[in-house]
């Protein structure tokens, strides 16, 4: 027999995420009992059992979005497929009882890695020791390292080189504060170029520092790049120059990303208008329905992309004629298992069923002769020939008039695959 609380403390010996799945209630038939447990981890693998079947499959897959979230959750479900129940989740299963699970996700709340480990480094750390983060320092310098107090991990190396050879966790949360703006610079475009998928970056730094940072980025990277997650001055407006005050508005700001708390003024919002990097519309989907809404001819659809407190969630695709808008692209720091059928394009999901049925609405308006056609987002995808690439073709020999939104950097691209002549551009930023 498996004994679940010694594997919990040699999971965790080893830093370990894991949920424990607890049958806290039980009425009529269904597969389990009250007390039942189930342990799962990261890797899907299990110990103990809450019954079997879809029940415990689904919690599994449950596991696995509450170790993503590291949360605790109670949930409730009907074992009775096709019947329905005020506050319970339907289960595909003919027991015909409900069963009440309470998942208990055992770990840090998260972990936390400081670039530096000087006198904000060191602050830092001591704000940090009692909020149960794990905590990681990196630092160049060895007599840094030697002499640091606090920290679960303390790492002597190059910054760059222990980002390459152990990467970071994704949701994390990333400090930079290294005693050189160029070594803060290689840290953040490292894990960009390696696609790392941190919560939140902070950098200490001056605006104008951040300036030529952010030239220097777009440069490598192209204006597209997602920086919603990229937090520089780092930290709450609260106050204060010392190190301690510092790390007191870093851990602020941590804390209210963490916990989704909105409402308090980040140091990053004194930037204004275009300086403003996480700010991700360009406008050219606004530009696409606002016309459609002047002149009320045509059809098409357009992306409505979804931002909760300036990070990305995804995009919702609206059809102008019905204003029916479905979700069909989500980032994935929040997919959740959320379409039958997926595709993948970069750090998004989407739902490729929902494609084919706009496809197959396009080629209706061709077939009909439907003057302008909007089409937005055309990109990277098309350039591989995949999402709307069948009728980017179909749109280079169209009589009719179409208004087609492109990535500025990827004009050029568009224009020479399909062959787009008699081609007028407009720069919506400056409209």
């Amino acid at each position: 027999m498996v004994d679940l609380y010694e594997k919990i403390v040699a999971f965790r010996r080893q830093n370990v995420d894991l949920v424990l799945v607890t049958a806290i209630e039980k009425t009529g038939e269904g597969p389990t009992e009250v007390g039942k447990k189930m342990l799962v981890t990261p890797t899907g693998e299990s110990f103990g059992t809450i019954g079997g079947g879809a029940l415990e499959r689904y919690a599994q897959q449950k596991c696995q979005e509450l170790i993503a979230k590291r949360t605790h959750l109670t949930e409730k479900y009907l074992l009775d497929k096709g019947k329905v129940e005020p506050e319970a989740k339907t289960l595909p299963m003919v027991c015909g009882g409900t069963v009440t699970l309470f998942y208990e996700f055992i770990g840090v709340r998260n972990y936390i890695y400081i670039f530096g480990g000087g006198h904000v480094g060191a602050a830092l750390t001591k704000v940090l020791a009692p909020l149960n983060f794990h905590i990681t320092v990196i630092d160049e310098r060895s007599d840094i390292v030697a002499g640091f107090e606090g920290g679960d991990v303390k790492v002597h190396a190059k910054f760059t080189d222990y980002i390459e050879q152990n990467g970071i966790k994704d949701n994390s949360f990333v400090v930079v504060c290294t005693p050189s703006h160029l070594h803060d610079y290689h840290v953040i475009n490292k894990i960009l170029e390696l696609k790392l998928k941190p919560k939140y970056v902070g950098m200490l730094c001056s605006l104008e520092k951040l300036r030529d940072y952010l030239d220097a980025t777009y440069k490598q990277f192209g204006r597209d790049i997602d920086l919603s997650f990229f937090y520089s001055p780092i930290g709450l407006e609260l106050g204060g120059g010392s190190p301690e005050d510092i790390a007191i508005s870093i851990v602020g700001e941590i804390l209210a990303i963490h916990h989704g708390i909105k409402g308090q003024r980040h140091m990053r919002e004194k930037l204004d208008g275009k300086s403003r990097y996480w700010k991700i519309n360009s406008g050219k989907s606004r530009f696409l329905e606002a016309h459609y809404a002047r002149h009320q001819e045509g059809d098409g659809f357009v992306s409505r992309k979804i931002i909760d407190a300036d990070n990305m969630i995804g995009f919702q695709s609206l059809r102008l004629t019905t204003g029916e808008a479905l979700m069909w692209m989500i980032h994935e720091r929040y997919y959740r298992h959320d379409f039958i059928n997926p595709g993948r394009i970069g750090p998004y999901y989407y739902n490729a069923d929902l494609l084919f049925e706009i496809i197959r609405a396009y080629e209706e308006m061709i077939e009909k002769s439907v003057t302008p056609i909007y089409l937005d987002e055309v990109g990277q995808m098309e350039l591989d020939g995949q999402g709307f690439d069948t009728i980017m073709k179909r749109l280079a020999f169209y009589e009719g008039e179409s208004y087609i939104a492109v990535r500025r950097h990827l004009v050029n691209q568009v224009i020479d695959k399909y062959g787009l002549s008699d081609v007028r551009l407009i720069d919506v930023e400056e409209q």
